[in-house]
């Protein structure tokens, strides 16, 4: 396992903050951006199939999770 769950959900953050038009655009910041590369990417940097496995399928159950406690916090507020 290349990238942890949280440097995963900072890449997805990273990713919409910067607005990247696809996943390969985030993996190359990952690699060359040097705050991506310092606070986000694994230290030894992710290949792209690594990255989109990790994605789409390793933490998705982990994120929907996450999504959905997020939500029920939202709804009190």
């Amino acid at each position: 396992m290349q990238m942890t769950f949280e440097q995963q959900l900072k890449a997805l953050i990273f990713y919409h903050l910067e607005e990247y038009s696809s996943g390969s655009h985030l993996v190359q910041a990952l690699e060359e951006d040097d705050f991506a590369k310092k606070d986000i990417s694994p230290p030894n940097g992710i290949k792209k199939s690594s990255f989109f496995e990790a994605v789409n399928h390793r933490g998705c159950a982990r994120i929907s999770h996450l999504f959905n406690e997020i939500m029920v916090m939202a709804i009190y507020l």
